[in-house]
């Protein structure tokens, strides 16, 4: 839907503020469209359903369930479609350089929250501009923790910039005018699992966190040199200290469980996964048993008979004090919960039963940490022997 008269100079005045406030001026026309929010949905649900993202969802599904962060009866791609069906305001696509404004009421003037919208998805077409978006993301495809990272710094700048535009260009009247619809816009936002809220809100307050602590200098370099974990965005002092994520290598674990078992997907979890697991779980003390984090790899494993699996393999700052501070806050998380029964327990092993199959985690000599969720004992104990290697 094109543009409105009535909104252009608008739109044209918004963006000429921010290219002022990041003094950088895109070349080319900008494509931008009107869209209203049900034609939104079906452009959501279209992009959901294409193979790389579906694959991506599926393994969020397999992941997120057998670590018992979401129910295991939740269809994942509805909540998706849910969430960002009513959430999303304003949609830049780098692939086809297109601002997408998503309009609900008043075609003749942006609210408040289409105005910041806009500065917000205006400035993703700047950042691409400067930076291309697609490239970086190419760079980190494949280390999952690695991409949260850069979406959390794209995302963060975005949100950092858009605050800037709402100080230097709204009005204090305005804005304590449009509470109410705000506060009336929140409201409609549907409840979702704590799990997928909070991982939709880290690129954006972390994030900005993370943008705010850096120098104009070190912002611009980046997007050179880019985040390479979620630790280093939740601590910003250890990418300004070059800390970087200890890399971990897993065995051959299907082959170790038999014939019929295949790897379907093997990647990093990374330190903001490692707390959001834990306060998925109900433990208070999430972020203090993440803060250690290393470094770690985990695989997701297919049966014969439709079985999963999972195994990881955690290291750790201080692999002795990390570890079993770990293991301590997430033992006591999985005591508490309804949906986990402890199971015998020896000095380096604990265990827990619950409708996904049997967790195990272990405590190696060298303080790394195996986790394991299998359907029997048997295959457990198989992932364990070949983790502790």
């Amino acid at each position: 839907m094109a543009i409105p008269a009535s909104i252009a100079p608008q739109l044209d005045a918004i963006q000429a503020a921010v290219e002022s406030i990041r003094d950088y001026k895109p070349g080319g026309e900008v494509n931008r469209q009107l869209l209203p929010r049900e034609k939104l949905r079906a452009f959501l649900a279209a992009e959901f359903r294409r193979d790389e993202v579906r694959i991506e969802i599926e393994i969020d599904d397999r992941l997120f369930k057998l670590l018992g962060m979401i129910d295991g009866d939740l269809d994942l791609l509805g909540e998706y479609e849910v969430m960002y069906g009513t959430q999303v305001a304003g949609l830049y696509q780098s692939e086809t350089d297109q601002l997408f404004i998503v309009e609900d009421d008043d075609t003749e003037e942006l609210s408040l929250l289409e105005e910041i919208t806009y500065s917000h998805e205006y400035f993703h077409l700047v950042q691409d501009d400067r930076f291309d978006l697609d490239q970086l993301q190419d760079d980190v495809e494949g280390n999952r923790d690695a991409e949260l990272a850069l979406i959390s710094l794209i995302e963060g700048d975005a949100t950092a910039l858009q605050t800037q535009y709402l100080l230097q260009n709204v009005s204090v009247d305005r804005v304590v005018g449009s509470l109410e619809s705000l506060t009336e816009a929140l409201a409609d936002i549907p409840d979702a699992p704590f799990a997928l809220q909070r991982l939709l809100e880290f690129p954006y307050q972390e994030g900005a966190q993370f943008v705010e602590r850096l120098t104009d200098a070190q912002l611009l370099n980046s997007y050179a040199d880019l985040p390479a974990s979620t630790e280093q965005i939740i601590h910003p002092e250890k990418y300004l200290a070059g800390e970087f994520p200890i890399v971990v290598a897993l065995p051959d674990l299907a082959g170790r469980l038999g014939e019929g078992w295949s790897k379907f997907h093997e990647d990093v979890l990374g330190e903001f996964t490692i707390a959001l697991w834990l306060s998925s779980l109900g433990s208070t003390n999430a972020d203090i048993a993440a803060a250690g984090w290393g470094g770690d790899r985990f695989a997701l494993l297919d049966g014969p008979n439709g079985e999963r699996a999972f195994a990881a393999i955690i290291v750790w700052d201080e692999p002795q004090e990390d570890g079993a501070q770990f293991t301590g806050f997430w033992a006591a998380a999985l005591d508490k919960s309804d949906q986990y029964t402890a199971l015998a327990n020896d000095e380096r092993t604990f265990g827990w039963q619950s409708d996904q199959g049997i967790t195990l985690v272990q405590i190696q000599a060298s303080g790394r940490i195996s986790v394991v969720v299998v359907p029997d004992i048997e295959s457990g104990e198989k992932l364990l022997l070949a983790l502790d290697e």
